[in-house]
């Protein structure tokens, strides 16, 4: 297990590693699995749809979270 904190507002997320031989690059990917994307209509969950789908337009400012 592995908790990585959240610098912003103090939120530890923890992680299951198989074991310490696994390398950066697949923490990383766990990591960036956890984070959800949100705009204007709310979170965007579905990786497939597109940004149109959402309503998300050139300038609009996305929130990146755990």
């Amino acid at each position: 297990m592995v908790s990585v904190p959240d610098v912003n507002d103090g939120q530890v997320i923890e992680i299951t590693v198989q074991s310490l031989s696994e390398n950066v690059a697949s923490l990383k990917e766990k990591v960036a699995n956890k984070l959800k994307l949100r705009g204007k209509a709310g979170i965007l969950k579905d990786d497939d749809k597109s940004l149109a789908h959402y309503n998300v337009r050139a300038g609009d400012i996305l929130t990146l979270s755990w």
